[in-house]
């Protein structure tokens, strides 16, 4: 209904022509297991205008809202999983770095400082080979 109208209509009666829908053979079966129609559907109704107030449901972002709700709980659980891994490995690295003993730390700089070494070497070496080649024309080729 549009808001702007003021005058609120009173209805008595609302009819739902399930037959001509495409998937009215679920909809029968569903309206088949209802003990009452009319307070299944005022319990729905009611459940939407708790969650969404007097706006039309078929809004993108209630549509959105709706199509997304059952997959939120999953993907809570995801993040709460991956949060608490992620403070166990924290733990556990914090209380690895602790235990680390100092003259095993040195040994360990002194191999990484020479394969640094190492590879800046080979830097070098590669960058006289690319000095070498930015030297020529590529139009007199």
């Amino acid at each position: 209904m549009n808001e702007d109208n003021k005058e609120v209509s009173k209805r008595d009666l609302v009819s739902w022509r399930i037959n001509k829908l495409n998937d009215f053979q679920s909809l029968n079966k569903w309206v088949n297991a209802q003990g009452n129609i009319q307070i299944s559907l005022t319990t729905l109704v009611r459940h939407m205008i708790d969650r969404f107030g007097y706006r039309d449901i078929t809004d993108i972002d209630i549509q959105k809202t709706m199509f997304l709700e059952p997959y939120s709980k999953d993907f809570q659980n995801i993040i709460a999983v991956m949060d608490d891994l992620k403070n166990k490995l924290s733990i556990s690295n914090s209380s690895t770095e602790l235990s680390v003993d100092p003259e095993i730390s040195d040994e360990k700089n002194q191999d990484t400082s020479s394969a640094v070494t190492s590879i800046e070497a080979k830097k070098d070496v590669n960058s006289e080979k690319d000095n070498f080649y930015s030297t020529i024309d590529p139009s007199r080729l």
